[in-house]
């Protein structure tokens, strides 16, 4: 299953995408001894970054209830590049049986701050 997720941010400023990653049925997964990645790309498909549980991704109350928060700090976005243009991203989880399952995936438009960064 996977869901569409377009978000709208700015250049240098924090990213952070509160997800609940769901089985078939919509329920949410245990992600107890699940792996979760998050990958973003540039436009030619060329990969920019991926997170995983521990670096960049945060498991909320152990991921009983299958949420999580997927960060992107402005040093993370300095170290990738990132200027004002659109990035495909996209979540997986690959469950402890070894079932893979796409969870959301869609663009991120990053835009110009109208205040300079620090």
């Amino acid at each position: 299953m996977s869901a569409e997720a377009n978000v709208c941010w700015k250049v240098g400023e924090t990213w952070r995408i509160d997800a609940t990653m769901h089985d078939s049925l919509n329920a949410p997964l245990d992600l107890t001894g699940a792996t979760v990645f998050w990958r973003l790309t540039n436009s030619r498909g060329v990969i920019l970054q991926t997170l995983s549980i521990g670096s960049g991704i945060v498991l909320v109350n152990g991921g009983i209830d299958g949420e999580c928060i997927i960060t992107t700090t402005p040093a993370m976005q300095s170290s990738m590049g990132i200027v004002p243009g659109v990035y495909p991203h996209e979540a997986q989880v690959i469950l402890p049986d070894g079932t893979y399952t796409d969870q959301f995936a869609g663009f991120i438009q990053a835009s110009s701050s109208l205040f300079p960064l620090p």
